[in-house]
């Protein structure tokens, strides 16, 4: 018995020894197996590794190809470019230069009245000259207030369109423009639109001259030293008179805006200014007491009209120039002989009279607006059509000009200028 006890305890033993060695052999075979394992992965990162170096020194090559592409192209385009820019450059300077040499090519023009087919000016011009210049050369020869609009060709008559009469619409040639860039020719014949003018005196020192139908500042007239109080056109449209604070009044020529005369005689304001019918004599009110009448072509005062005892606000000539009429803050009208200065008539508890000034079709008048603005209103509405904007101070008087001069007028001052 005790041997047996002897024998299984040896067994034991030794199947313990057994297990012990089954479980070494399977912890050796667990690590080597994780060794494999991490071995296998080690592998495949590198391997991961590698494939990422690879891709990225790839895309680093391909990026670098498309940035070298992109900067040839660039400069191929830039090249291109500067080919078409000099290309342009030389064109232009090509036709700059044809430009320049045509442009000192002198062309005959002459201007028809778009309504009368009469012939309004002949000019001989440069091809570079401007569209304007055509139009001041209408304006001087003429005697026109402003330049009319010019148009290559005549005005086109009404068609039945659809059941419906229609005006197609024609454009006039830009004034900017020289005579060339415009198309017009040696020996052309072109139409001319008369534009009515507005005229307007000002806080700000200057006159102006507005086209009335577009709205546009044709010239500013400057050179007085103190408020413009009236300003007004010739009946020959061939001067603007102008009367200041400045206590002088003056002569503008129409067609260049340059001053013609300075009338200075009045010991202080002048307030206003107009014309003779003859467009030979200017008469004058002050604020000294007087009127003085002027004679255009030499600028100096021929009569002082004395006889009010306070400022003289107003004064005209009559219809048939015989005459002066002058109005005073003294509260009197007094009538003058135009040739002798006497005052031949005297009336009592006159007001003063503030008038707006008609377009010559009745179909609008124009006022100064209380500010630094003109209006032009429709005569039966009442309502603003265009406003005259471009003086910097109040607007002290606006009146309507000659759209053009009398035929006897034109007449009478060609012979007066022929001698």
């Amino acid at each position: 018995e005790a041997q047996e006890r002897q024998r299984m305890k040896e067994e034991e033993e030794r199947s313990k020894k057994v297990e012990a060695a089954i479980a070494e052999a399977e912890a050796e075979r667990q690590r080597e197996e994780e060794l494999r394992l991490a071995a296998i992965e080690e592998a495949e990162r590198l391997r991961r590794e590698e494939e990422d170096r690879e891709a990225a020194k790839e895309a680093a090559k391909k990026a670098k190809e498309e940035a070298e592409r992109q900067r040839l192209e660039f400069l191929k385009q830039q090249a291109i470019e500067e080919a078409e820019r000099a290309v342009r450059e030389e064109e232009a300077r090509i036709k700059r230069e044809e430009a320049e040499r045509k442009g000192k090519i002198v062309i005959s023009v002459t201007v028809l009245n778009d309504e009368t087919e009469e012939i309004m000016a002949k000019a001989s011009l440069r091809l570079g000259c401007k569209v304007q210049e055509l139009g001041q050369a209408c304006v001087r020869e003429a005697r026109l207030s402003v330049a009319p609009a010019i148009f290559a060709e005549p005005k086109p008559e009404p068609k039945m369109v659809r059941g419906k009469m229609e005006l197609r619409e024609r454009f006039p040639l830009p004034p900017d423009d020289t005579l060339l860039e415009a198309g017009v020719e040696n020996n052309a014949v072109l139409r001319a639109k008369i534009s009515s003018a507005v005229i307007t005196a000002s806080k700000d020192c200057t006159a102006r001259i507005w086209n009335a139908e577009t709205g546009s500042c044709q010239l500013v007239l400057e050179g007085h030293n103190a408020a413009v109080c009236s300003a007004c056109i010739s009946p020959d449209c061939r001067y603007v008179a102008t009367s200041s604070e400045d206590s002088s009044a003056r002569l503008w020529y129409v067609d260049s805006g340059r001053c013609a005369r300075v009338l200075q005689d009045h010991k202080e304001a002048v307030y206003s200014a107009s014309f003779s019918p003859d467009s030979k004599q200017v008469v004058t009110a002050s604020e000294d007491g007087t009127a003085k009448i002027w004679v255009v072509k030499t600028g100096l005062c021929k009569l002082t009209l004395k006889g009010h005892n306070f400022a003289v606000l107003w004064a005209a000539f009559a219809p048939d120039g015989r005459s002066v009429t002058t109005t005073s803050s003294d509260g009197t009208l007094k009538i003058w002989n135009a040739k002798t200065g006497v005052c031949d008539r005297t009336l009592l508890g006159q007001k003063p009279v503030y008038l707006a000034s008609f377009a010559t079709d009745g179909s609008t008048f124009v006022t100064a607006s209380g500010d630094d603005t003109a209006k032009i209103c429709d005569l039966v509405t009442g309502e603003s059509k265009i406003v005259l904007s471009g003086h910097e101070s109040l607007v002290l008087g606006a009146s309507y000009a000659p759209s053009c001069p009398q035929a006897e007028q034109q007449a009478e001052q060609q012979k007066d200028e022929n001698g």
